[in-house]
C-alpha cells in the first residue's frame, strides 16, 4: 500500500492512528474504498513492525479538497488537468452538478513527446521520467545537450486539438452562460498552458498541483475538530 511506503519515510513510531479524507472520481465505490483502507495493520516501516489504525472520515468526488475554504461563486466550472485524466465539474449554488473524467491527462503528452524525440536522442524514445520533471521545472531541457523546445510545442497544440479542446470549449461555453472558470492540477502549469488558458479567462489556483491534497487535509482536520469520535461518510 502506498500509505504505507509514505510512513516508513516518517519517524518510525510503534502506533499509528490516521484519520482520513480521500477523494476518488466514481463516488459509487466510496464504501468499497472505505472498507478496503479502513482496519488495522501491521506493516513492516523501514525494517520495524508498527500498528497502524486507518479510519476513513469521507469519501468525496476528486477535486472537491480544492475548493475547501474558498468562497465559492453561484456559478462555477473547474477544469482539473491531472495526469491521467482531465475532469470537467460544474457547480451551482455549491452542488456539484456535472462531473466528468476524460481519459486525456498530462501522461498522453508526454509519451507522445517520448516518441516524437527519438531522433534527438540518438534513435531512442524519450525517458518519460526526465520529459516530465523538465516540464514540472517550467522548462524543456530533457538533457544539458537535447532541448525538446519545438517537439513541446508541436505535441502541446496537438494535445490541445485532439483531445482538450473539447472540454476546454464545454467550460467555455459555461462561462459565456455566467460561470467563473478555474483551473487545478499539474497540467495547468505546463509550459506555455497557463498563459492560454489565464488569456481564456481561466483563475488559476493556488499551488494547483496540491490545492485537492490540501483541501482534504483540511477537511480532516475540520471533521475531527467538530466531533473527534465523527463516524465515516461519503459526499
Amino acid at each position: 500500500m502506498t500509505l504505507f511506503g509514505a510512513l516508513a519515510h516518517l519517524p518510525y513510531r510503534k502506533a499509528w492512528h490516521l484519520k482520513l479524507v480521500v477523494s476518488l472520481h466514481d463516488v459509487g465505490l466510496a464504501d468499497e474504498l472505505q472498507k478496503v483502507l479502513s482496519g488495522e495493520y501491521q506493516p513492516i516501516l523501514a525494517g520495524k513492525q508498527s500498528d497502524v489504525k486507518v479510519e476513513v472520515l469521507k469519501v468525496v468526488l476528486e477535486g472537491m479538497g480544492a475548493l475547501f475554504g474558498h468562497q465559492l461563486p453561484k456559478k462555477l466550472t473547474i477544469l482539473d488537468f491531472g495526469n491521467g485524466t482531465t475532469l470537467y465539474s460544474r457547480y451551482n449554488q455549491g452542488k456539484r452538478e456535472v462531473h466528468t473524467a476524460y481519459p486525456i491527462g498530462v501522461e498522453v503528452l508526454i509519451d507522445d513527446i517520448s516518441q516524437k524525440m527519438k531522433h534527438l536522442n540518438g534513435g531512442k524514445i524519450g525517458d518519460a521520467s526526465k520529459i516530465r520533471f523538465c516540464l514540472e521545472m517550467g522548462h524543456t531541457k530533457y538533457s544539458r545537450d537535447i532541448d525538446i523546445k519545438d517537439i513541446y510545442s508541436a505535441c502541446l497544440k496537438d494535445w490541445y486539438e485532439k483531445y482538450l479542446k473539447k472540454v476546454v470549449n464545454l467550460t467555455l461555453d459555461a462561462k459565456h452562460q455566467g460561470d467563473e472558470i478555474w483551473a487545478i492540477g499539474g497540467g495547468c502549469l505546463l509550459p506555455g498552458f497557463k498563459k492560454l488558458l489565464e488569456k481564456n479567462g481561466f483563475k488559476i489556483l493556488d499551488n494547483p498541483v496540491e490545492a485537492n491534497v490540501f483541501g482534504l487535509l483540511e477537511m480532516a482536520k475540520t471533521i475531527i475538530s467538530k466531533n473527534p469520535t465523527t463516524t465515516s461518510g461519503k459526499l
